[in-house]
C-alpha cells in the first residue's frame, strides 16, 4: 500500500511539474487580410495564415508576413509573456490597383495595349498609373471607344461606357472603290470585244493600219480589265 501511494505521489509530482513548465510558455496569433499570407517567425515558417495559439517561449519575436500573389512583406515585433497570447492583426496593403469595365452593349474586347478580355471585365493587379482604355465590340456598327483611367494602388478603378453606333452608310469608301473597279473592267472588256470585231473586219478589207490599231486597242481593253479585276480582289481582300 505505502509503494502504491509512492508511486502515485512521483506521478503527481510529475504532472504538476509539466504544468508549470507549460505554463511558461506564450502563445502566438497571427490574423491576416487576406488570408493565407505566408507566416514566418525570425526564420522559421509557422504556417499560412490564419495561425492560432502557436506555442512559443516567453520573449520578443519579429513576426514577417509575405503574401506570394501580391509579392507584399511586413514585418511585425511581438512581445509573448508567459502564460498569454499575443495576436498580430495586419491587413496588406496592396502595391497594385485593379480595373473594372463595363460596357453597353457588353461582350466588347477591352484593350490596356494588349487585349485584357471581354465587357464586363475585373482585371486584378494592375500596375498604379494613367492609362488609354480602348473598347472594341465585334459588330461593327459599333464605334470604338477610348477613354483615360487613372488606377491607384489599392484601389478599384471602375469605367462604365456606351458605345455609339456609327450611322449606316450606303456605300462605304471601300465599296464605292470596288464598285468603280467592277464598272472599269466591264468597260474595258467591252472595248476589247469590240475592237477584236473591228481587226477582223479591217483584216479582211485589207485595211491594215486601221486593223493593227483595233489590235492594240483590243489588247488595251484586255490588259485594263485584268488589271480591274486584280485590285478589284485586293481591295476586297483587304
Amino acid at each position: 500500500m505505502k509503494l502504491f501511494r509512492l508511486v502515485m505521489l512521483f506521478f503527481s509530482i510529475l504532472f504538476i511539474n509539466s504544468q508549470l513548465w507549460a505554463s511558461r510558455d506564450g502563445q502566438i496569433t497571427v490574423i491576416t487580410e487576406p488570408v493565407g499570407v505566408e507566416v514566418w517567425l525570425g526564420n522559421h515558417f509557422i504556417g499560412n495564415s490564419p495561425v492560432r495559439e502557436k506555442i512559443v517561449a516567453p520573449g520578443k519575436y519579429e513576426i514577417r508576413l509575405i503574401d506570394p500573389i501580391q509579392k507584399i512583406t511586413a514585418t511585425e515585433e511581438v512581445l509573448v509573456f508567459s502564460g498569454k497570447t499575443a495576436v498580430v492583426e495586419k491587413k496588406m496593403i496592396p502595391r497594385f490597383g485593379s480595373l473594372q469595365v463595363n460596357s453597353i452593349p457588353e461582350n466588347a474586347t477591352v484593350y490596356l495595349t494588349v487585349p485584357l478580355g471581354k465587357t464586363p471585365l475585373k482585371s486584378e493587379f494592375v500596375v498604379p498609373g494613367k492609362y488609354q482604355v480602348e473598347i472594341r465590340h465585334p459588330e461593327s456598327l459599333y464605334k470604338n471607344s477610348e477613354k483615360q483611367v487613372v488606377v491607384n494602388e489599392g484601389e478599384t478603378a471602375v469605367l462604365i461606357d456606351t458605345l455609339i453606333m456609327e450611322k449606316k452608310k450606303i456605300f462605304d469608301k471601300k465599296a464605292l472603290v470596288r464598285l468603280g473597279l467592277g464598272a472599269g473592267s466591264v468597260a474595258a472588256f467591252i472595248c476589247g470585244i469590240v475592237e477584236n470585231g473591228n481587226n477582223n473586219r479591217y483584216k479582211s478589207s485589207g485595211r491594215l493600219n486601221e486593223a493593227r490599231t483595233a489590235r492594240v486597242r483590243r489588247n488595251l481593253g484586255i490588259v485594263g480589265g485584268g488589271v480591274c479585276v486584280v485590285a478589284f480582289e485586293i481591295v476586297a481582300f483587304f
